[in-house]
């Protein structure tokens, strides 16, 4: 069963961590769930990074779009964290006095670039949109504007790694 997911590395996809999600689509077990808004569906291509995939029997076929998704809200578990980035706070300090911004600077107005926040997106690989989504291929662009939540199994090795376990429209 760990064959399928090497073969998918061979294929030039970011899986690191997915070798072990093998398993029924329905799996026991879910650490992480949220509440999303789709974005858009693209086809999936060699070197795409992936958060989650659909759970995989060696009878189903291989991911053949990626799904992102804006995600509102994290409703259990944690979800993966990043950096907020940016300029030092020195730096910000800087631009305040280069635009002449006097307010900014005696307040100390920055935003620390190593504060973490939660991810705000989230991309699924999943064989069908539309059994998984219901998002049909003319809507991958735009889908419709739908809540739902979306149940994630943390797998392998790496932090970021998920199984889809299931979707649901709100």
């Amino acid at each position: 069963m760990k064959r399928a997911g090497l073969i998918l590395i061979l294929a030039g996809l970011s899986l690191t961590g997915f070798s072990g999600c093998l398993s029924s689509r329905h799996a026991a077990g879910k650490d992480v769930v949220l509440l999303v808004t789709p974005l858009r569906v693209k086809p999936i291509e060699a070197g795409a990074s992936l958060d989650a995939i659909e759970g995989m029997t060696p009878e189903t076929l291989w991911p053949t779009a990626v799904a992102v998704f804006k995600v509102d809200r994290v409703l259990k578990g944690q979800f993966n964290r990043t950096r907020a980035g940016g300029p030092s706070e020195w730096q910000q300090l800087a631009d305040h006095a280069k635009k002449k911004n006097v307010l900014g600077l005696l307040t100390l107005d920055t935003q620390d670039p190593d504060e973490m926040h939660d991810q705000e997106w989230v991309s699924v690989a999943v064989h069908n949109p539309f059994l998984a989504f219901g998002i049909r291929e003319e809507d991958w662009m735009s889908p419709p504007e739908k809540k739902g939540k979306l149940y994630l199994k943390r797998v392998g090795e790496t932090a970021g790694s998920f199984e889809l376990v299931q979707y649901k429209t709100t």
